[in-house]
């Protein structure tokens, strides 16, 4: 069920609706698909774990604050938000340039995994809730990196370099 479940998500990745082709491409991820999607329709109220697609949304430290990891491109903005909530990443598509250098930097600190496709996407996520030991080391890798005072910091330089 869980595997079907994150398959389902994952697929919405690429195909935003339940098109023939979502379907087509979640039998061919998952072929036995049906038995799981009817159990989660039978225990639907019962089921304790969400996984939820977003696209843009105003609270997202909120929503970052009850999440397992973070589905995200590695732009600069969402990585350092991600790291200041110590929220462990699975990296998808970075653009060559920024992108991919913010990725080396945080697969290096061991605070992303990288997916090169939806099935490897599905697979990391299935770690992540299986491996809460995984989960601990990426945020306790967060921790480390984060900067809580940054902006006080670099408030501080500024006015030091404005002096002279």
């Amino acid at each position: 069920v869980v595997d079907y479940v994150v398959i389902d998500e994952v697929v919405h990745l690429e195909e935003l609706n339940h098109s023939k082709r979502f379907w087509q491409k979640v039998k061919a991820l998952a072929p036995d698909f049906l038995q799981a999607k009817r159990w989660l329709e039978r225990h639907q109220k019962k089921t304790r774990k969400k996984l939820v697609v977003l696209g843009f949304a105003k609270e997202i430290n909120e929503l970052m604050s009850v999440s397992l990891a973070l589905i995200t491109k590695p732009g600069g903005l969402t990585s350092a938000e991600a790291v200041a909530m110590h929220l462990p990443m699975i990296l998808i598509n970075p653009i060559p340039g920024q992108e991919a250098q913010n990725a080396r930097i945080l697969l290096n600190k061991r605070i992303a995994m990288q997916a090169v496709d939806g099935r490897e996407t599905a697979l990391l996520i299935q770690r992540l809730l299986r491996d809460p030991q995984l989960v601990g080391d990426m945020r306790e890798a967060t921790r480390q990196m984060a900067r809580p005072h940054s902006a006080i910091e670099t408030a501080a330089l500024a006015l030091r370099l404005a002096r002279g």
